[in-house]
């Protein structure tokens, strides 16, 4: 469960066949999900099934929920379409999670 978490935290909004493959898992056959589904419910991942972002009908992996934040103000900023005013705001909605992000960090 804690190698799943750590890739989640790596590759925030992945799938679950790309969180398993990556770990190493089947990604396929019977009781293949139980890994992910622990990791859930002992509360190392959260599961975004909203996800504009994630094609239908998977959904996106986060570690927590500043990453899932930054993953989809990353993504509004990349698919364009945003005002010069909104892509500064969204620049600095960033800038203030990934400081949050470093302060957890230990030196």
């Amino acid at each position: 469960m804690r190698e799943l978490a750590d890739y989640v935290s790596a590759v925030p909004g992945c799938s679950i066949r790309a969180a398993l493959r990556g770990v190493g898992l089947p990604e396929c056959g019977q009781g293949h999900v139980r890994p992910i589904r622990r990791a859930l419910t002992a509360g190392l991942i959260i599961e975004d099934r909203d996800n504009p972002w994630a094609r239908k009908p998977a959904y996106a992996l986060f570690r927590n929920e500043r990453d899932r934040a930054i993953f989809n103000l990353r993504k509004e900023l990349l698919h364009g379409g945003s005002s010069p005013a909104r892509a500064a705001q969204i620049r600095a909605e960033v800038e203030v999670l990934r400081a949050e992000q470093a302060s957890t960090w230990v030196a």
